[in-house]
Formats: structure tokens, C-alpha cells, sequence
């Protein structure tokens, strides 16, 4: 770059070695530089000027913030909403950027990346601790609710059911159980219902015939989870750290209210 064309990198490096009054501040200032640095592109293949680069980051950021909240904590519901509003307010598709009613492009694959990611990293096991467990079960809630607001779509449903799955099989007999790990995993299923319950009915009823179709929820499976969180609420201690027996009940009650006749042909 020529010397002359980089006169705002220095200005920026001024800043940022000044005393910034705030840490969003300095965020800010990140996201600009990026924004900057970013390679040079023909206006018509960036119609958005770059500003995916700042939607980019802030949903890596909301993600990284997420795993420290706890996962019935307002705060976590917060960042979800975050997210579920920028895809609702920015602009969708890049090809019909309008130069005349300019809007921060919204690109799905910066949401899709950080969601997959993070259902492969905290993917609970029968070992994992106390703290990890924690970690997941607020990461694995911010993707339920993502899922619900329908952000993640097919891939999302497909984690959904995975993890429901993996929540209510209870421990296998050839390894060893973790009681922590268990009740992380049962909350999780829990909360896929009492978040993304709608849109799982939704998809159980589908009549497409979608390469995933077999892999979604079911008639049988749906009947089959509610008869696991009723046993998990007659079963589960009144105290625990995620207060699962009240948890498995709402999500069993939930469960019915959502696809009521299904229960009503068995009573």
C-alpha cells in the first residue's frame, strides 16, 4: 500500500493505544480496521461495502460471550434475540443490495458455520466435568433457540433430534456414567422442546420428501420422548443444579400441548 493510502491505519493505531473508555469501544474499532483491511473487491461483487465482515464478527463474538452465561440466565435469551434480529433487519440477499436504501448485508453462512461448530465442540461425553457441562448446556440452549426462531433450518432440526436423541437414552452400560454429564444432556433435550417444540411438530408433520426426511421427528419418536420426560419428572431429585425434575415435567407437558391429538388416540 502506498504510504499515502494508509493514513487511516495509522489513525487507527493512534486510537486504538489510547485510553478507549470502553471495551465496546475498542470492539468497534476492531470491526473497522477489518473492514479496511479487507482485501479490495469490485463494488458489484461486495455490494454490501464489506459490512458482512462486521456482521461476521459479532456473531463470532456472541457465540464466544454465550458459553459464560448461564443457560437460564435473561442475558443468554439476549444474545439469541441479537441474533434473530439481525437476520430480520439486515438485508438478506446480497444480489438485490439496494445502493439507494443501504442496509448491513446478512449472510447465513456466518451464522451456519458458528452453530455447526459449535454442536461438534460441545458434544457432551461421559466424562466431560461439572464446568464443561455448564459450558454446553448454555451453548446447546443458544442453539435452541436459534433453532426455534428457524435460523438454522434443516441442519438445525437435524442437531435438534440428534441431541434429544442423545439427552434421554440415559448412560450406556459399557461406559461409565457421569451423573453431571446425564442431567446436562436431559436439560438439553428439555430445552430443544420448550424452545424449538413448534418448529420440530412442524417438521415432524412435513410431507416433503427431503433427503433428511428419515432423520427428523416422528409419530413414534415424539411419543416415545414424552413417555421419557414423564419418567425423568417421577424420578429425578427434587434439587439439583438444573432443577431437572420441574424441567423434564414442563417439557412433557409441552410436548402434549403441541401435538395433542397424538396423545389423545392413547388415552
Amino acid at each position: 500500500m502506498n504510504p499515502e493510502d494508509t493514513k487511516w491505519l495509522h489513525c487507527l493505531e493512534e486510537v486504538q493505544k489510547s485510553d478507549l473508555s470502553d471495551e465496546d469501544e475498542l470492539k468497534l474499532l476492531v470491526f473497522v480496521r477489518d473492514l479496511l483491511l479487507a482485501p479490495d473487491e469490485d463494488e458489484d461483487k461486495d455490494p454490501g461495502y464489506g459490512s458482512a465482515i462486521v456482521v461476521s464478527a459479532l456473531v463470532n463474538l456472541v457465540f464466544q460471550v454465550a458459553r459464560s452465561v448461564p443457560y437460564n440466565d435473561v442475558r443468554l435469551k439476549r444474545l439469541a434475540d441479537l441474533l434473530i434480529g439481525l437476520k430480520k433487519s439486515l438485508c438478506i440477499d446480497a444480489e438485490h443490495y439496494n445502493p439507494e436504501d443501504p442496509r448491513i448485508i446478512w449472510k447465513d453462512e456466518h451464522l451456519l458455520e458458528a452453530a455447526s461448530g459449535t454442536s461438534h465442540a460441545y458434544s457432551l461425553g461421559p466424562d466431560d466435568k461439572p464446568e464443561y457441562c455448564r459450558m454446553a448446556l448454555s451453548m446447546f440452549t443458544l442453539l435452541a433457540r436459534i433453532t426455534g426462531a428457524g435460523l438454522w433450518g434443516d441442519r438445525g432440526v437435524l442437531v435438534a433430534t440428534d441431541s434429544i436423541d442423545e439427552g434421554l437414552k440415559g448412560p450406556a452400560p459399557a461406559i461409565r456414567s457421569n451423573p453431571c454429564a446425564l442431567n446436562a444432556a436431559a436439560v438439553i433435550a428439555a430445552q430443544y422442546i420448550l424452545l424449538a417444540g413448534e418448529v420440530l411438530v412442524k417438521y415432524a408433520n412435513s410431507l416433503d420428501n427431503h433427503i433428511y426426511r428419515e432423520a427428523w421427528p416422528t409419530q413414534e419418536k415424539w411419543k416415545i420422548w414424552a413417555a421419557k420426560f414423564k419418567d425423568i419428572a417421577r424420578s429425578a431429585p427434587d434439587e439439583d443444579e438444573w432443577d431437572l425434575k420441574r424441567t423434564a415435567q414442563k417439557a412433557y407437558e409441552k410436548m402434549i400441548s403441541l401435538w395433542p391429538e397424538l396423545f389423545e388416540r392413547n388415552s
